[in-house]
């Protein structure tokens, strides 16, 4: 019985559902944290960024404050110089953002 999982659908009057139910202590948290990461892409709360800018001091601090103005939380940020197909003194900077939702954008 420890084995199972149970799946609930809390509904009302409506057939749509209003809310699901895992319960269980063997539920993968690394696959419950890869659903709601889906979740939040599929729902326009997640989005990936890819940004060309001059290699300069100051470059990457005005995209950064241009994401914060915007109400984007930065959860990863990769930047490439080498491995890219950008010109000489530019940099491919590759963000993951959180949004309030895709109306946000």
């Amino acid at each position: 019985m420890s084995n199972r999982r149970f799946y609930c659908y809390l509904t009302s009057r409506n057939p749509s559902p209003k809310g699901l139910v895992l319960s269980d202590g063997n539920i993968d948290s690394l696959l419950l944290s890869d659903i709601i990461e889906r979740g939040m892409v599929r729902a326009g709360r997640l989005a990936r960024l890819r940004v060309e800018l001059r290699d300069l001091p100051g470059a990457l601090a005005k995209v950064t404050n241009c994401l914060a103005e915007g109400g984007a939380n930065i959860e990863e940020v990769h930047h490439q110089r080498a491995f890219t197909n950008a010109p000489v003194l530019s940099a491919e900077v590759e963000f993951v953002i959180q949004t309030r939702g895709a109306s946000a954008c």
